[in-house]
């Protein structure tokens, strides 16, 4: 699974780290980080986390 994230979008809500903080954290300068080895047993909560994304920033594509 491969996560992207449009900056020019991101509010930085946080609703996502919120959903599954082991993928989505933000750094220093409030920038979302989404790690690159997503695991599949975290596909489904990723999946919810780019659904519920309140400006739709987030997008994914299954391997």
């Amino acid at each position: 699974m491969k996560v992207t994230v449009d900056r020019g979008v991101c509010c930085s809500y946080g609703a996502c780290t919120e959903t599954i903080g082991d993928v989505f954290s933000f750094d220093n300068d409030d920038k979302l980080v989404i790690v690159d080895d997503i695991k599949p047993e975290q596909y489904a909560r990723v999946r919810f986390a780019c659904e519920q994304c309140p400006s739709q920033a987030l997008s994914y594509a299954d391997d």
